[in-house]
């Protein structure tokens, strides 16, 4: 199956009145766990690599940066399913112009401490340069609690339609990320979507609408937003939580000592780096009944 422009994954979603699912691998053995997912599920699919996090593994060595692309983008390529790879919400302009030359055909640049007219005027730059190489660019309006990238720690801020209209207009960007209740919250709490808002957003913006920190959304919710007009959905924790619970399961039950090299990277049932397909499968299923 071969690597596909972002534009063609939610042509196919949009055709089918569902949403394409993000989920955001931390290295290449867990970005595999998320496509024999998708094959498994028969669904398109988009992975990648967080922008803030992954510089700090590469201990801002921009140079990893294509090992970590070129990787991820062979695998997309092995795929059964059509796969396109992002690089998303990174602050760190210069990683994000790297990963479009690194293997990524999906970049997302997102600093809300900076003012509108600077933001407009890096993100319009990274639209020129990712277009002449058919790469598309996502961005953002308004933020949650918790983001590293806030502006105001606490508080949460809806996106406004007419701000995200002007913005599109203004950027030329393919997708926004849209903040409609969505929020990161710990714990089993799960939150619930600003349905009339999604609607009204759909109505009035001319890009995908991304629907960011659905592992916190009730999947109830989840499909009242994908039938208003979400066609993308991004997991983070949906994949890590449970490959964590995983891990320490795994980890203690040979107690301290060291149990052979079975226990990394060899896909045994002791393998701590195991865990991940079951919930991007869980988290598919619930995406393919979006239009239900």
């Amino acid at each position: 199956m071969p690597f596909v422009p972002y534009r063609e994954l939610i042509a196919q979603v949009e055709r089918r009145s569902s949403a394409l699912g993000y989920f955001e691998a931390w290295d290449i053995p867990s970005l595999i766990g998320v496509i024999r997912a998708a094959e498994d599920s028969a669904s398109p699919v988009m992975v990648g690599f967080n922008g803030a996090y992954l510089p700090e593994v590469c201990r801002r060595e921009i140079r990893f940066l294509r090992s970590y692309g070129q990787a991820a983008r062979e695998a997309a390529e092995a795929a059964k399913v059509p796969v396109a790879l992002l690089f998303n919400e990174s602050p760190y302009l210069e990683w994000v112009y790297a990963a479009m030359e690194s293997g990524f055909n999906a970049v997302m640049y997102t600093d809300e401490r900076i003012a509108w007219q600077e933001r407009v005027k890096r993100i319009t730059g990274i639209v020129k340069k990712a277009h002449a190489s058919g790469i598309a660019v996502e961005a953002e309006l308004g933020e949650l609690p918790e983001s590293p990238q806030s502006s105001d720690g606490g508080r949460s801020f809806l996106t406004d339609p007419a701000e995200a209209e002007r913005f599109i207009h203004e950027t030329g960007v393919d997708a926004i990320g849209v903040w409609v209740g969505n929020r990161h919250s710990p714990g089993a709490e799960r939150t619930t979507l600003d349905i009339g808002l999604i609607a009204e957003l759909r109505r009035r913006l001319t890009v995908p609408l991304v629907l960011h920190a659905g592992s916190n959304v009730a999947d109830v919710s989840l499909r009242e937003g994908v039938r208003a007009g979400i066609r993308r959905i991004n997991y983070g924790r949906a994949i890590k939580e449970p490959a964590f619970h995983s891990i320490a399961a795994r980890a203690g039950s040979p107690g301290a000592v060291y149990p052979g090299f079975a226990s990394l990277g060899s896909s045994a049932g002791v393998d701590l780096l195991g865990g991940v397909d079951g919930a991007a499968l869980a988290k598919l299923a619930v995406l393919q009944g979006g239009a239900a």
